[in-house]
């Protein structure tokens, strides 16, 4: 089964998302690859999994902040997602800190 979400807005004045969210199941396996952006008035976002996606709960997740009308990114965050096999209460991932830095 493969089931794709995207998002869209444009309703708020100097805001605006279009994200792509992809879930992928394929036997007891699960995959979702996000990519999209987001856009204010000053600064933009590139929003995306990297490379496979986040699988069975584990991967990836990365966000590049820029200046409006650059290409170049000036700051990152990025987090990994790791699924608790031990817990499980109340969500499927273990607690993980976000990376952030410039470029």
């Amino acid at each position: 089964m493969n089931l794709s979400f995207s998002w869209e807005s444009d309703q708020v004045v100097g805001d605006s998302i279009n994200v792509v969210s992809t879930l992928v199941q394929i036997g007891d396996s699960s995959t979702v690859i996000v990519n999209g952006y987001r856009y204010s008035d000053e600064f933009w976002a590139h929003l995306f999994t990297i490379d496979p996606g986040i699988i069975n709960y584990e991967g990836k997740f990365h966000v590049d902040f820029y200046e409006v009308g650059k290409t170049t990114p000036w700051a990152w965050a990025e987090i990994a997602y790791q699924r608790d096999r031990d817990e499980y209460r109340y969500s499927p991932y273990k607690r993980c800190e976000t990376q952030v830095g410039r470029y």
